[in-house]
This record gives structure tokens, C-alpha cells and sequence, in this order.
């Protein structure tokens, strides 16, 4: 529970969970920032290794429902497509689908590019974003000639990503102050946990008290009496446990020698 609460501090108090860490993120974000959101949006994805798996992924957690999958081996994209539950074209279909998607992601492993003029329709006037997560480049710059096109490539992406890390580099020290928080809280819990046998054995020992007495003047008292006796003494017996298990809670430099002195007080004898 302790590691769950400074998780979700770190997350709530610092900005340590914004931005874009990885290349795939950062390129889902930076599409949908481009087009103003991708939820309507045709998306064709050309490469289906680690790098186009991971951004599958991060296309689907945001909610874009037309995916496109192209590879030269259509196992491999059929393979992807089932678990993401999106489309697989075949590579003759390249042309066709770039043509009618707004957004088309390249990450192939290509030494050259794949998406040039040949595979492209220059003629065409639609706003198209080609994100080019390939080293080298899978996309040629040439089709950057068609002003309706816009390049977007691993250059541009890394700066996102140095951003990124500078900004949560900035929030190591809230984040280790959260922590040394929650350490201390988790140390002061553990404490307590220690106290637990002491203040169960001396909640008894007082009830039996209160409840012994009671018993010695029960037979002088009318019913309703009795019950209005119970229900002060319980009172004043739990006004008394408050003050002493906050006493015991507090912090002290040898915890186990104020439990011995309660315990010899009242000559109690904790649960082991």
C-alpha cells in the first residue's frame, strides 16, 4: 500500500508521468498533435518489428480504431493485427494505402527508403503526415515537394524526447522527497504495529475494570439506570484509552521501554 500511495503521489504532485518517453509515444503524440486527434483518422503503419509493435500499441490505448498494418511479411502483420484486432494489407497495396490515409507511420529496418515518389501519389492535395520512426530513413525527402505533405522524422522526435527527460530529471528530487515521506510513514505504521499486543491487553484490562465494578453496584441500580452506568463508564474508559495509545504512539527513542512500563503498571500481559 505504501509503494502504491508514492506511485500515485509521484504521478499527482510532480510532472514525472507527462510527456513522452519513449520513440513510439512521442510519436502517437506528436501525430495527434499535428491532426488534432487521431480518433477519426486512417492510419497506415508500414513495419511491424519492435519499434511498430510497440506503436500499435500506443495507437490503440488511445483510441484510434482505423489501423492499417503493411509488411513484407504478411505473418508477421497478421500475426500483430490479431492481437490489436486492426487491418493487414499486402505490400503490392502500399500505393492504395497510403493514397487514403491521413497518417502513415514507417518503421521498417529498410537501409533505404520505402516510401519515395515511386509508392507515393505527388498529384495528391490532402494534409497527410508521414512519421518516420526508421534509422536511416524508410521516408524520402523528396515527396516533401507536395506541400500537403508534412515529414516528420527522428530528429524532429528527439527533441521531444530531450525535453522530456530534462523536464523529469527536474523532478528526481520531489519524487525522492515523497519517498523519504512515505518511508518515514511506513516506519512510524511498523512502530505502531509493535504497540498493537500492549493496547489490545490494556483495552481488557480496563474494560475488565470497568466491567467488574459494574457488576459490584448492579444490583442498586433500576434497568435504566444500569444502562446509563454502562454507557458512562465505557465512555470514560475509552476518554482514558485515547490519551493512552496516542502516549504510546508518540515517538519515542526506545518505543519498547514505555510499553514495559505499561505493561508493569497495569500488569498486563500482551498477546504474543
Amino acid at each position: 500500500q505504501s509503494i502504491f500511495r508514492a506511485h500515485k503521489r509521484s504521478r499527482a504532485e510532480t510532472s514525472l508521468g507527462s510527456g513522452a518517453a519513449t520513440t513510439a509515444y512521442a510519436a502517437v503524440q506528436a501525430s495527434a498533435q499535428i491532426l488534432g486527434t487521431l480518433h477519426d483518422k486512417n492510419v497506415l503503419l508500414v513495419g511491424t518489428g519492435e519499434v511498430g509493435k510497440v506503436t500499435c500499441m500506443n495507437l490503440v490505448a488511445q483510441g484510434v480504431k482505423r489501423i492499417t498494418l503493411i509488411n513484407r511479411s504478411q505473418e508477421r502483420a497478421e500475426l500483430i493485427a490479431g492481437k490489436y484486432d486492426v487491418e493487414v494489407a499486402g505490400w503490392e497495396q502500399l500505393t492504395d494505402c497510403i493514397r487514403t490515409h491521413e497518417l502513415v507511420i514507417v518503421a521498417t529496418g529498410a537501409p533505404d527508403p520505402v516510401i519515395t515518389k515511386d509508392v507515393v501519389d505527388m498529384s495528391q492535395k490532402e494534409c497527410k503526415v508521414f512519421m518516420d520512426l526508421a534509422v536511416p530513413r524508410n521516408v524520402d525527402p523528396v515527396i516533401s515537394e507536395n506541400d500537403h505533405f508534412l515529414i516528420v522524422n527522428m530528429d524532429m522526435l528527439n527533441d521531444r524526447l530531450d525535453a522530456t527527460y530534462k523536464e523529469r530529471q527536474s523532478n528526481i528530487p520531489l519524487v525522492e522527497a515523497i519517498l523519504d515521506e512515505e518511508i518515514a510513514e511506513f516506519e512510524k505504521w511498523m512502530n505502531e504495529q509493535r504497540l498493537v499486543p500492549t493496547i489490545r491487553a490494556l483495552t481488557r484490562r480496563l474494560d475488565d475494570i470497568r466491567t467488574d465494578e459494574l457488576a459490584r453496584y448492579r444490583h442498586k441500580f433500576s434497568a435504566d439506570d444500569a444502562l446509563i452506568a454502562d454507557q458512562l463508564t465505557r465512555r470514560i474508559v475509552n476518554k482514558i484509552l485515547a490519551y493512552s495509545i496516542d502516549h504510546l504512539k508518540e515517538d519515542h527513542e526506545r518505543p519498547e521501554d514505555i510499553t514495559k512500563m505499561v505493561q508493569s503498571l497495569f500488569k498486563i500481559e500482551p498477546d504474543a
